[in-house]
């Protein structure tokens, strides 16, 4: 092969690769900081806003993390490689048996679970063809919950609609 031709071919698998990273969607770019102060009713103290991803047990996975001062949101985004698996993680991320409890959501995604965990974890994990996302808010003090599953589920909603 011609020295040319193989440079010219490296060139463009470059940029097409560097094209498809920075149009990859990650979890910060689901939720801003406005809305996550909204969320948390409190300013936001410390933003983790970056596009970087790891793989992690067979997924891409992205997060992003708004700290206010005695409560967190944690966005996190999972990218599989099929939907089957997305599916199988989705189950096994929702099994009875662990530290949080899970309730069924209708008309999200096409699996979706509300959390909580005690009075301190609430959050929704939904499946969306290949991708899981998952919104968890963590508190400091005991947090009832009150009306934070109804303020959370429109974000969630809009966020789902971009995967």
């Amino acid at each position: 092969m011609k020295p040319q031709l193989f440079l010219a071919g490296l060139l463009a698998s470059l940029v097409g690769t560097s094209v498809h990273a920075q149009t990859q969607i990650v979890a910060c770019d689901l939720i801003d900081q406005r809305t996550a102060a909204a969320l948390l009713s409190a300013s936001i103290r410390q933003h983790t806003p970056n596009r970087q991803t790891q793989v992690y047990e067979g997924a891409t996975l992205s997060t992003c993390v708004f700290f206010a001062e005695r409560s967190r949101l944690v966005v996190q985004l999972q990218d599989y490689a099929s939907k089957a698996e997305a599916k199988r993680a989705f189950s096994a991320t929702t099994a009875p048996g662990g530290a949080a409890s899970f309730s069924s959501e209708p008309r999200l995604g096409e699996a979706a679970a509300w959390w909580k965990m005690g009075t301190e974890g609430y959050g929704f994990v939904v499946q969306a063809g290949n991708r899981i996302l998952s919104v968890d808010t963590r508190w400091m003090d005991s947090n009832s919950g009150a009306g934070l599953k109804d303020k959370l589920r429109p974000v969630v909603e809009a966020a789902t609609r971009r995967l």
